[in-house]
């Protein structure tokens, strides 16, 4: 009758760096993960492959 489908991600995305200024004179480097975890889940109902 149908089917269903799980996908189960994980995208690795390299680092950003930024230079943090907070307006008096204090510095700082921040790197910020963009990695990141997805669940998709689907169904065919009535179609798809026979």
């Amino acid at each position: 009758m149908g089917h269903f489908n799980i996908n189960l991600d994980y995208n690795i995305i390299s680092a950003s760096e930024n230079l943090y200024d907070d307006g008096s004179g204090n510095t700082a480097e921040t790197k910020i993960k963009n990695s990141y975890l997805g669940i998709r889940i689907g169904a065919f109902i009535f179609g798809g492959r026979r």
